[in-house]
């Protein structure tokens, strides 16, 4: 594998306060990428002008810019970008964190001693905006920084299974590396109803070949504009409205149905999907519709667990008792 090329995928806007940092990490590199490919999202700042400038400054850095004419959003753009990537394995990146200087040399050495893997995702330290390290504290039974709902020692890897994607996804894209067929199935594939690093998942995961090596092997920036895990953010107004108490539920079973597309025999031959799909609708029905009694029975199944906090949950039962019919 070492003569394997290898391309690092960057859909950036808006990036200029953390972009050269990043780029800086991937330039130092113990092991060198063949192609940086950064498609700029229609930036509104200094991006473009830093990405040339970039390039000038350091001509023996493969670095790729595209600009896009008008703003596609960051899954689109993510898609843009693989579709100029031609290595034999991608790396995803984003603007504004750091890797560590053996990031690309310890995944690849990985996917070189394990043919079966297709996809592989590390875990990340977490920095705030000045680069400083944050500690967050693991719940009991997560791992990687309470992205992933099972226990996982540090330096193991670890096989995840489609059945598990339906709740969570486990990892962040920028955390991800992935073998030349899924880029290509997921260039062929991808529709944009869930997140890109989450259907990348399920294209693993519809070959048995989603692989969590959890090793620090990149710094996550927290910053105003972003958040761990991407979630909504919403004021409490907005957290007592049906639409955002089944967000997550509704979620989910687009994961379901996109995994039906993606694997149909595999996902008609499993229990657990059926279980969950069933256990998904009547949620929302319960929520929905204010059948309390029923939502309370739901809180003490495994699955409500794995799609949500008890205080989410609680916050469900209380939402159902103002809307009870």
């Amino acid at each position: 594998m070492a003569n394997t090329s290898i391309s690092v995928a960057m859909a950036v806007f808006n990036g200029e306060r953390y972009l050269k940092e990043q780029l800086d990490s991937i330039r130092h590199q113990s092991r060198k990428p063949s192609e940086v490919v950064v498609v700029d999202d229609a930036s509104k700042d200094g991006t473009t002008e830093l990405l040339e400038d970039y390039g000038k400054c350091y001509p023996e850095f493969p670095l790729k810019v595209y600009v896009n004419r008008e703003n596609l959003g960051y899954r689109l753009n993510f898609l843009s970008a693989l579709k100029n990537c031609t290595g034999e394995i991608q790396f995803l990146c984003d603007q504004d964190d750091i890797w560590e200087n053996n990031k690309i040399e310890a995944m690849t050495n990985v996917l070189q001693k394990h043919p079966e893997i297709s996809v592989l995702a590390s875990s990340f330290s977490l920095i705030d905006e000045e680069g400083e390290k944050l500690e967050l504290p693991v719940r009991k039974g997560w791992s990687n920084h309470n992205f992933y709902h099972r226990e996982v020692e540090h330096n193991d890897l670890h096989q995840v299974q489609a059945e598990e994607l339906i709740w969570h996804n486990f990892c962040q894209g920028c955390s991800e590396c992935f073998r030349s067929e899924i880029r290509e199935a997921f260039i062929q594939t991808f529709t944009g109803e869930i997140p890109h690093d989450w259907f990348l998942n399920l294209l693993g995961a519809s070959e048995g070949g989603v692989w969590f090596l959890n090793r620090e092997l990149f710094r996550y920036r927290l910053h105003a504009d972003n958040s761990l895990g991407m979630k909504v953010k919403a004021d409490t107004a907005q957290k007592m409205r049906g639409a955002y108490r089944t967000l997550e539920a509704r979620q989910s079973l687009n994961v379901i149905a996109e995994y039906r597309r993606l694997a149909p025999e595999k996902a008609e031959a499993s229990d657990a999907l059926r279980e969950a799909e069933c256990f998904l609708k009547a949620n929302i029905t319960n929520i929905e519709e204010g059948k309390t009694f029923s939502l309370i029975r739901q809180a003490g199944r495994k699955e409500y667990r794995q799609l949500k906090s008890w205080k989410a949950i609680l916050a469900d039962i209380c939402f159902s008792l103002r809307n009870r019919k």
